[in-house]
């Protein structure tokens, strides 16, 4: 957890944890808080007893939310979560940029997503499928009104005794 000098708790990450349900309502009440306060809220190949409250989600001020291989005591509602980072983006006064990693998402919601990302002034985006080890790359043409969604293979980084990382400049063609 990492908290500010005002002592509010800005982030808070689980890592590998794996918690009974004899803790369930002290790790509620923490996830609970952190939605309203973290900035950053990771989940990682963890199983915590909690569930999501859709009216703390909808006050929850994250601008990073990743739950990856992980579980809860109720399915993890990504496409409410994805929504309200849409919501939170064309709502904003001052435009923020915002992380989200989950496991899966409906694909009314990912285009309902992309619809408004083409108003954006930057119009590509990539989403990893960790699944296959690549990532989906999409561009907004809107003088044609399309959006073309391709999967790009990803590169490996470096190889022994590599000192420079190719793998951004090969992802994006």
């Amino acid at each position: 957890m990492i908290r500010t000098r005002q002592s509010q708790l800005r982030k808070i990450r689980f890592s590998n944890v794996e918690l009974s349900d004899r803790h369930a309502l002290e790790i509620q009440n923490l996830f609970e808080i952190a939605l309203r306060q973290c900035e950053n809220i990771i989940v990682e190949n963890s199983m915590l007893p909690i569930s999501f409250d859709p009216v703390t989600l909808n006050s929850a001020k994250f601008d990073h939310f990743s739950w990856v291989s992980s579980t809860g005591s109720s399915t993890v509602p990504t496409d409410a979560i994805l929504q309200k980072l849409q919501y939170d983006m064309k709502s904003a006064v001052n435009k923020r940029s915002f992380l989200a990693e989950m496991d899966s998402i409906s694909v009314e919601v990912m285009c309902d997503f992309l619809e408004v990302c083409s108003h954006v002034t930057s119009n590509r985006y990539q989403f990893l499928c960790t699944y296959f080890l690549l990532f989906l790359t999409t561009f907004t043409l809107e003088d044609a009104s399309t959006c073309c969604i391709w999967p790009v293979l990803d590169v490996p980084a470096r190889t022994t005794g590599q000192s420079v990382c190719y793998a951004r400049y090969f992802r994006n063609f």
